[in-house]
């Protein structure tokens, strides 16, 4: 398959210990249960806390945004070399 290098994901972590922390802001969200209950579920499969599993949906989604055009195509490719599509609604 010929295309461009992937495209490394880094993630930033910000401390939100602080609230007065250069660069960070205080934010509240009303979230469905399943959707606080998928949040809660990832965190705890990375071993971080929810705080870092929401940036890494936002820098992910700002990335794919940024990189993605109407007719791409994202394809996950396996270990065995089986791609699956990424299909996303607007």
């Amino acid at each position: 398959m010929v295309g461009l290098p992937p495209l490394w994901l880094g993630y930033a972590v910000a401390d939100g210990s602080n609230p007065n922390t250069k660069n960070t802001v205080n934010v509240q969200a009303e979230l469905p249960k399943s959707t606080f209950d998928a949040l809660k579920e990832l965190a705890e499969r990375r071993g971080v806390d929810a705080n870092t599993v929401l940036q890494q949906a936002i820098e992910t989604e700002k990335l794919l945004s940024d990189h993605v055009g109407v007719d791409d195509k994202v394809l996950i490719e396996r270990p065995n070399k089986t791609y699956a599509r990424v299909i996303f609604s607007k």
